[in-house]
């Protein structure tokens, strides 16, 4: 591992349903910047269970993602699943004793969810679980901005725990991202709230399984408007707009180059769709067939898990063993 580089950690909830959104927001970015650092990426299951699940479908959908992940193009030894890291939780219990619950219920996604028929304490532990996935790799962290409020936290933490033993324990990381994470793409038959797989419309996501088929009727039946005019404005035209951003992060291209592009060369809202549907099908179909190579390998996909596993391991061993004695334990013998 190189020490001239900043460390940087990402993870995704495993749920099988990976969409373009997904994709084009994380992933492909990330692809694009890691190697600037060095990378981690948790599959995180312990994330997953907060809501109600079914054992055998998580390892199902462990599994899944995993595929997903190498068949997007990331190293074997950059991904591995939280869950197989001990250390993630035994921290999180750790920050907890540095956290006021009045902290915890004033975070806004506990406040959004915490209404839904299922709750339980997880829910408000979230954001300590998330920390901890952090600050034991010394990493920043790309996330969206949704998740703004859990990086200040962990930033706060970590200098509230940095005071009380008067050093340097955890660095404080800082959010990583892209322009593009201004805006966000959104559903294609509501194309006023994002696209999300929890969706109850499977008409407005654009899931990585879809055939080309499935992909092309999805964005052709797309909500849109009777103008005949393509501006990017998500106040005024949310649906044509949705499209241009869904054309630029195809194309790695600005939004001002894109609506430029698509104003010469699309006459009318159809041939927009069929750019931009061929955009994503360009993407998507070569991963499709990756996925497919890796799902019939489970025993090589677990083989990348377990070294991705052990240099995680190494990582947090190594954090554990420099803060232990000034947290007063011996967690490693």
């Amino acid at each position: 591992m190189s020490k001239s580089k900043t460390n940087l950690i990402t993870a995704i909830t495993i749920s099988g349903k990976l969409t373009i959104a997904h994709y084009l927001f994380v992933l492909k970015p990330i692809l694009a910047i890691k190697k600037n650092y060095n990378f981690f990426f948790s599959i995180a299951d312990l994330h997953a269970i907060t809501t109600k699940h079914v054992s055998n479908e998580l390892i199902k959908l462990r599994q899944q993602t995993a595929n997903y992940l190498f068949a997007c193009g990331f190293p074997s030894n950059e991904i591995f699943v939280q869950s197989q890291i001990s250390g993630h939780s035994k921290m999180a219990f750790i920050l907890g004793c540095h956290t006021n619950i009045g902290t915890l219920l004033r975070m806004t996604q506990f406040k959004s969810k915490k209404n839904r028929n299922f709750q339980n304490l997880a829910l408000l532990n979230y954001p300590l679980l998330m920390a901890s996935d952090i600050l034991l790799y010394d990493a920043d962290v790309w996330v969206g901005n949704d998740q703004k409020q859990h990086v200040e936290l962990t930033r706060d933490l970590a200098q509230k725990i940095n005071n009380s033993f008067h050093q340097k324990i955890f660095y404080q990381p800082n959010l990583i991202n892209n322009s593009f994470f201004n805006y966000r793409i959104r559903d294609l038959q509501k194309p006023t709230v994002k696209m999300s797989k929890s969706s109850q419309d499977p008409r407005g996501i654009i899931f990585f399984h879809d055939n080309s088929e499935i992909i092309k009727d999805k964005i052709i039946a797309c909500k849109t408007d009777s103008e005949n005019k393509i501006i990017f404005d998500f106040e005024k035209k949310p649906g044509i707009s949705n499209l241009i951003l869904l054309y630029a992060m195809s194309k790695n291209i600005t939004i001002e180059k894109t609506v430029l592009i698509l104003q010469k060369k699309c006459s009318n809202y159809f041939i927009l769709k069929q750019m931009v549907a061929a955009s994503i099908i360009e993407i998507i179909t070569p991963i499709q067939k990756n996925v497919q190579n890796y799902q019939d390998d489970s025993k090589l996909v677990n083989k990348y898990l377990e070294e991705g596993r052990k240099r995680a391991q190494k990582q947090v061993d190594s954090k554990f063993k420099k803060i232990q004695k000034i947290l007063g334990f011996n967690f490693i013998n």
